[in-house]
């Protein structure tokens, strides 16, 4: 989802072989990461992404589409953001946020507490149940646990 936030449309098009195709007001930009993730970008005359599309496996929809929208872009200390971004996953909104403000490169002083950087990975449990002859059933949870520095 990273190629779909304005920067990385960007980046990914001029890496990836990019089609140009004048639409409307604005120009329509295509591509394909690593033959598979197909991504469709309008830029507007402004020169600001408005939208980019892409469609991505779902176990119950097949090919699902993926539309993030940028609007009302306004200078934020001198670069140039959207203040509204809304994606939708199969046509419904899934995600929406108004930026009301941004910085380039903040400093970060993130600290890890230590009661999470002592703790212990916690224990992977799988069941399985046979349901024919070489079928079975996996059941648990897959938990991931990494120590933070």
């Amino acid at each position: 989802m990273l190629w779909a936030t304005p920067q990385g449309f960007v980046r990914a098009a001029l890496a990836n072989q990019a089609t140009l195709t004048k639409v409307g007001n604005g120009t329509e930009v295509a591509f394909s990461i690593d033959g598979k993730y197909k991504m469709r970008g309008i830029i507007n005359a402004h020169k600001q992404i408005e939208r980019v599309r892409t469609w991505i496996g779902q176990s119950l929809v097949g090919d699902m589409l993926v539309e993030t929208e940028y609007g009302g872009y306004r200078d934020f200390g001198g670069i140039q953001f959207p203040a509204h971004i809304l994606q939708k996953q199969d046509g419904f909104p899934s995600f929406e946020l108004i930026i009301s403000s941004v910085a380039a490169n903040p400093a970060d002083d993130i600290t890890v507490p230590d009661n999470v950087r002592n703790a212990p990975p916690s224990p992977v449990t799988v069941n399985s149940q046979r349901l024919a002859d070489g079928v079975f059933w996996l059941t648990g949870a897959r938990i991931i646990a990494s120590r933070l520095r």
